[in-house]
């Protein structure tokens, strides 16, 4: 009786556990369903912060080629010069003018060419690029070119109006210089009312041009901005000429009239000194560039480009300093053949030569531009764009304006051999900087 009581229990009780696990789960009120978790499908994408997904799907290792020209609107630092090169006096009349007439410690001293005539105006220039630029990474190249720009002035006194006459000469002009011998500013008389008729001209003669190569990345693509960085070679060059042609004609019949010398000996009426002062420098600068292009889609039509970079490297600066002064014998000299002594003003023994360095140097560049597509493939741009260059030579910085009158072959007191020897002017490097900026305006062509 008890074992089959027992079999009964047992049998119950399975019985009891399948229904139970056939019966749905009861749901509390206002309580979500409960449902099977989703499986998770790895995906190989990268996220649009590094690279557009549009883009690199099916695209080949080249989707977009770019070539672009601008014409620039730019204009240039002024030229450095240590003081005035021409002065004249407020004091005119006839007669040889007191001994420091025309010196900067002179109160009636008036500036005439200084380094506002030496401000070059606008240049005009032209700016190629080309790219090439595949899902992430492409080549990108370019170049620019100034014209060549002239800044300076010429200032000539008159003739005498009969060839005999002693009417010419005006207005008074000179060339200042420190004066080692008597320890002051003193200047150079190039036209004398009365005594010589002269005239002199200031000049300086700039180029700049350059080039870069880089290999770019794309950094960021979202809807409307994308971000490219590149890194590559930058090439800058910069030629400055500066340049001071003195033509005196005497005026004097008389020993006591004559205000011009060759040699150290008077030249006499239409006897022409000519005296020429060079200063020429070169910088040409290799280094390491990096930098990044950002561009802001507005609109269909409108974006926005912002373009910096920032290069190291060395300068090469190189440096070539000449004098001379020459001679047309007045009629009435016996000895008719020109002549010319080495040596200017500026410019002397002590000072000529070529002189070459390498320097530490650095430029950068921003650029700003407003583009509108003309056609899907044609873009019109107008912007702003500067460039900063440092540690150049430039010709003003390389004139030394300390002069020991017996090295000078037209001062009274010149001689050939002096003892003890002239020892200035002298030659030293002094590092600028330069810098231009101004308005570009282009188009660029891209498919």
């Amino acid at each position: 009786m008890l074992k089959k009581m027992g079999w009964c229990l047992l049998t119950g009780s399975l019985l009891t556990s399948g229904l139970m696990a056939q019966e749905k789960p009861r749901e509390l009120p206002g309580a979500e369903p409960i449902r099977p978790p989703v499986p998770v499908v790895p995906s190989n994408e990268l996220p649009p912060l590094f690279v557009d997904t549009q883009v690199s799907q099916g695209s080949t290792y080249v989707d977009k080629w770019s070539f672009s020209a601008d014409y620039l609107w730019w204009w240039m630092k002024r030229a450095p010069s240590p003081a005035p090169y021409v002065t004249t006096t407020r004091v005119q009349g006839e007669g040889i003018p007191q001994e420091f007439a025309g010196s900067l410690g002179d109160p009636d001293t008036q500036s005439l060419v200084d380094d506002r005539n030496l401000n070059f105006g606008t240049f005009s220039g032209l700016r190629l690029r080309a790219s090439a630029m595949g899902p992430l990474v492409g080549l990108d190249l370019g170049g620019f070119l100034l014209e060549r720009r002239s800044g300076g002035d010429f200032i000539a006194a008159d003739m005498p109006t009969t060839p005999n006459g002693t009417d010419g000469g005006f207005p008074f002009l000179a060339r200042p210089f420190f004066d080692v011998n008597a320890n002051r500013e003193n200047a150079y008389f190039i036209s004398v009312p009365t005594f010589t008729s002269g005239s002199t001209r200031v000049s300086e003669q700039v180029a700049i041009f350059g080039y870069d190569v880089n290999a770019t990345v794309r950094l960021a693509c979202w809807d409307n901005v994308e971000i490219i960085g590149f890194i590559g070679h930058r090439f800058l060059g910069l030629n400055e000429n500066l340049d001071f042609n003195d033509r005196i004609v005497s005026l004097a019949d008389q020993p006591a009239e004559v205000a011009i010398f060759y040699a150290g000996q008077p030249v006499f009426r239409n006897g022409v000194v000519s005296i020429t002062d060079s200063f020429h420098t070169s910088n040409r600068f290799y280094g390491g560039q990096l930098g990044s292009q950002t561009r802001v889609t507005l609109s269909d039509l409108l974006s926005l480009s912002f373009r910096g970079s920032v290069a190291l490297g060395v300068n090469q600066q190189l440096a070539e300093v000449q004098g001379v002064t020459s001679l047309k014998p007045a009629p009435t000299d016996p000895d008719q053949t020109p002549r010319s002594t080495v040596g200017g003003i500026y410019a002397q023994p002590t000072n000529i030569g070529s002189y070459f360095r390498s320097v530490f140097s650095y430029a950068s560049e921003g650029e700003v531009n407003l583009e509108y597509a003309i056609t899907p493939n044609l873009t019109a741009r107008a912007g702003y764009s500067i460039l900063y260059w440092t540690n150049v030579v430039r010709p003003g910085n390389l004139i030394d304006r300390r002069v020991d009158r017996r090295g000078v072959p037209s001062d009274p007191s010149y001689v050939a051999t002096p003892v003890p020897p002239v020892e200035v002017p002298v030659f030293a490097f002094k590092n600028s900087d330069i810098w231009v900026q101004g308005l570009t305006f282009g188009l660029e062509l891209h498919y």
